[in-house]
């Protein structure tokens, strides 16, 4: 499935909003006025490489693959403007700014760790000749979806020195840091925005770790590419293979 192109430009844009909406709201219109055109210069300039990527995807499947990654940026373009108040704010010491955007920024760093980790051990476990055997000489087409599936990839927010079996604790962690932070903004500006800001770091790590591992795949690709000489061709059922599984669930519980 290919996304319309002026869909990348049009997401970013709401971003920027994003950013000028909270920053006017904790800081005031005065401060905002310079983040919303930062923000607007960085919304353009990841929406048009998405844009060219785009244009590109129905020619070959790396840049298929490179345009569908790419919504991940736009999300985590998202996350980071929703608190990105939280470096203007006076109330808050620089010790403070700094430990959350160190914090936040460690978390990111070890989730991409942990995700490029995770698909070179299932790589290495089962993805030898997989690309070969869904690969289609006549068609130049390669099943990306079945390509993939043997590595049993799984998509969790990785905490260091959290066990596996908290995993649930820690969604309802972070909803209840998103609710008690919105809640408490307009009494304790300074504390609402740090409460806030960890679920939008944690949520923009699972992001990052999921970029990092789809990042692991298409070197793998590349790779494929180089040793069969030439570039795979775009693959109009790109995603095709989950939602039929989705279908038939659905079908099944009917």
């Amino acid at each position: 499935m290919t996304l319309n192109p002026l869909i990348y430009p049009a997401a970013n844009l709401i971003c920027a909003i994003a950013a000028f909406a909270m920053t006017d709201r904790f800081v005031g219109e005065a401060a905002a006025v310079p983040v919303v055109w930062v923000a607007v210069a960085l919304a353009l300039s990841i929406g048009a490489l998405q844009f060219v990527l785009a244009r590109r995807a129905k020619t070959r499947l790396l840049y298929q693959l490179l345009s569908s990654s790419s919504a991940g940026i736009s999300l985590i373009f998202f996350l980071m403007a929703m608190f990105c108040p939280i470096f203007l704010i006076e109330e808050l010491s620089a010790a403070r700014k700094l430990a959350v955007a160190g914090g936040g920024l460690a978390l990111m760093a070890a989730n991409a760790v942990y995700g490029i980790r995770q698909v070179r051990t299932a790589w290495a476990q089962s993805g030898d000749g997989s690309f070969d055997k869904h690969y289609n000489a006549t068609t130049n087409q390669l099943d990306w979806d079945m390509a993939v599936r043997p590595l049993g990839i799984r998509h969790d927010l990785y905490v260091p020195g959290l066990p596996e079996a908290a995993q649930p604790l820690l969604a309802v962690a972070l909803l209840v840091f998103m609710l008690v932070g919105a809640g408490i903004t307009d009494i304790r500006p300074d504390a609402g925005i740090v409460i806030w800001a960890v679920p939008m770091f944690a949520i923009s790590a699972f992001f990052v770790q999921v970029l990092a591992k789809q990042a692991v795949l298409i070197r793998r690709l590349v790779t494929f590419e180089t040793r069969i000489g030439r570039p795979v061709a775009h693959q109009p059922k790109l995603g095709m293979y989950r939602r039929a599984r989705k279908t038939k669930r659905k079908t099944r519980r009917k």
